[in-house]
């Protein structure tokens, strides 16, 4: 039997449109549409979607400019690199949305709900947050300027790296936070970081350690742990890992144990392209593929996505980076065995966590934090 001619662009374009109408099944057909498909829908900017029930909805890249999404339903969408500036959004429910890039310049969320949301260099310049819930939420090196956060429940939420001004407005009674970057006129009314703790004095008897080329005094910093990678990783490997950080932002998917770790390193301007990469304390590492192929920068030694992973998590906190030279220190001589199994299942969870079928949230790396590096 001859095979049926496709749909014409049109109406696939009409057909994702009636989906985003419907929600619930409707989501789940505009999530699993093609790229290509979805991109028929080039503009949704002004459109009337207040109410509508779009949980777990993948917008990434979508133009919303000035539409209407009052009371919608929004919980575990992907908003990264939307277009929402001047967009209604009061009283909707944006708990647990990841936000990278967004843009929501004007927008009105008042009264909106945005718990536990993960936004990162998302632009809130002149947002309407008055009432708005961002408990536990975290705005990472978001621009804050002219935002009005008066009325907001903030109870935990984290401003790291936001930039503010004297046109910020806050809840009574709160206190700014270091961490926050001072973008107004003036000197800055932003506290300073409590002093570092005081050094614990070196004992001078203190049996050497066998490792004598990494720091075991207590957690490396940052720049101490790549002092100490280039006793152990060539220097055009570790060059290659700066520069990935210094030009891209990057999503870090990551299990972190006593012993191991692992996750994935993925650009969110690249989704499709993501490296799974696993390195314990005997000194076994692997990297591969989203398709599981191995990683070809491996050749005997860890790969710069590794390298990325580690000095990610360590930048972050995470790691301390004494731990993490002593696991680097254990791959000299060994072979890289790439755990495809594992591999498998993380890329899975990364998956699915895009299409919010899984809690598995990323940190976010940022250019600017490696710019001095």
């Amino acid at each position: 039997k001859p095979v049926p001619p496709p749909p014409p662009p049109n109406a696939i374009r009409d057909q994702l449109l009636a989906s985003l109408q419907s929600g619930g099944a409707g989501v789940t057909r505009w999530n699993d549409a093609s790229d290509d498909d979805r991109d028929l829908v080039e503009d949704l900017a002004s459109h009337d979607f207040t109410g509508a029930s779009w949980k777990g909805i993948n917008l990434r890249d979508r133009s919303l400019e000035a539409a209407r999404l009052s009371k919608a339903d929004l919980t575990a969408a992907d908003l990264s690199y939307a277009d929402l500036r001047r967009a209604q959004l009061k009283g909707a429910r944006l708990d647990r949305v990841n936000g990278w890039g967004t843009q929501l310049q004007s927008g009105l969320l008042n009264d909106a709900s945005l718990v536990e949301a993960s936004l990162h260099c998302v632009n809130f310049n002149k947002a309407n947050l008055k009432g708005a819930d961002l408990s536990h939420a975290i705005l990472e090196n978001c621009d804050l300027r002219g935002t009005d956060f008066s009325t907001a429940t903030l109870l935990e939420t984290v401003f790291r790296g936001s930039k503010i001004d004297e046109e910020t407005r806050w809840p009574k009674g709160f206190h700014l936070v270091p961490g926050m970057v001072w973008g107004g006129s003036g000197p800055s009314p932003i506290p300073l970081p409590p002093p570092p703790p005081e050094p614990t004095p070196v004992v001078e008897d203190q049996e050497e350690s066998n490792s004598a080329s990494v720091d075991t005094s207590g957690d490396a910093d940052l720049a101490g742990f790549l002092d100490q990678l280039e006793d152990h990783v060539s220097v055009g490997k570790l060059d290659k890992a700066l520069d990935l950080l210094q030009e891209t932002p990057l999503e870090l998917f990551y299990d972190l144990g006593e012993k191991t770790v692992s996750g994935v390193v993925r650009a969110p301007t690249d989704p499709d392209l993501a490296f799974c990469c696993h390195l314990g304390d005997d000194g076994s590492y692997g990297c591969c593929s989203s398709n599981l192929s191995t990683c070809n920068g491996l050749r005997g030694s860890l790969c710069k996505h590794l390298l990325v992973m580690l000095i990610g998590l360590v930048q972050k906190g995470l790691l301390p980076g004494d731990r993490a030279a002593h696991w680097v220190a254990a791959t000299e001589g060994n072979k890289p065995e790439t755990d495809k199994d594992l591999c498998s299942r993380a890329l899975e969870r990364v998956e699915s966590a895009s299409n919010g079928k899984a809690d598995w949230k990323p940190i976010q790396t940022n250019p600017t934090d490696f710019s001095d590096v």
